[in-house]
């Protein structure tokens, strides 16, 4: 009788199985609140400006937040445009995959996103998602959502060259961008008052460096039909503290070779 070996014993190389309810694990745990999905789609829309950047062209930096705040904190809806790259069809459909490699981090851009998946996680984690994204002259559109405790969502099918009404109604009027659009179906996602909410946009930790850059310009229009058909429009802008740089080296990273630049600064 043979001896049988352990590769008698397995199956074909073939991909692990991702259960699709860690996707909604996930971005419940990285999603908690509003400003968490704010933070995922703005990262996103500044990595997308940076690559424009990084090919030597100059970029307006144009980021719209949008939301709609109605009785005692209820959040309908949120909407992020920006200007940048936009996304062909198939770019769109590798952003809608799990963990699909759609950043630009993995090929070594100075990003700050991580496999595209802030976008994901925030629609996922709110309620349900329309993406509107035009490259190139050309629209695309897809729709993400949960049911049941599993992601559902319909891939751009082909995309076309958009009306002017199509830009119109999605803010996009010329170039490229993208649209956010986000319905909140989940109760527990909060938003506070104008008052509140525009200093934890502006300082939040996570958004100072964008926020006080001078190529990028977010802005952010409230509104809040309860307080007699509140609109706000504001630019968001953060004003770094006077400081002094006590740290400024390069180090390699241990088995990996990268060369990470690291600095620090004190403030009163």
């Amino acid at each position: 009788m043979n001896k049988r070996t352990l590769e008698d014993e397995l199956e074909e190389v073939q991909d692990l199985p991702i259960d699709p309810r860690l996707a909604i694990q996930t971005s419940y745990a990285t999603i908690r609140y509003l400003i968490d999905a704010i933070v995922e789609l703005v990262t996103n829309s500044d990595d997308s400006y940076k690559r424009i950047e990084q090919e030597g062209v100059k970029v307006k930096g144009k980021i719209i937040i949008r939301t709609r705040r109605l009785r005692y904190g209820k959040c309908e809806k949120l909407e992020l445009i920006d200007f940048a790259e936009g996304m062909s069809k198939e770019q769109l459909k590798k952003a809608l995959k799990f963990a699909g490699e759609a950043s630009g981090f993995e090929k070594g851009k100075s990003v700050r996103g991580f496999f595209g998946r802030g976008l994901k996680e925030a629609i996922l984690a709110l309620g349900k998602g329309e993406i509107y994204t035009i490259k190139d002259s050309k629209l695309s559109k897809a729709v993400l959502w949960k049911e049941r405790n599993r992601p559902k969502y319909r891939p751009p099918k082909e995309s076309h060259a958009p009306s002017k009404e199509e830009r119109e109604e999605n803010g996009i009027i010329e170039g490229n961008g993208t649209l956010v659009r986000i319905t909140i179906t989940n109760e527990k996602i909060k938003c506070p008052s104008y008052k509140t909410f525009l200093p934890q946009l502006t300082k939040h930790f996570s958004l100072r460096d964008i926020n006080s850059t001078t190529n990028r310009k977010v802005i952010l229009e409230f509104e809040s039909p309860e307080k007699h058909g509140l609109k706000r429009t504001c630019p968001i802008s953060y004003n770094v503290p006077k400081d002094k740089k006590v740290v400024e080296k390069s180090i390699t990273l241990p088995d990996y070779g990268d060369s990470v630049e690291i600095k620090i600064y004190e403030s009163d």
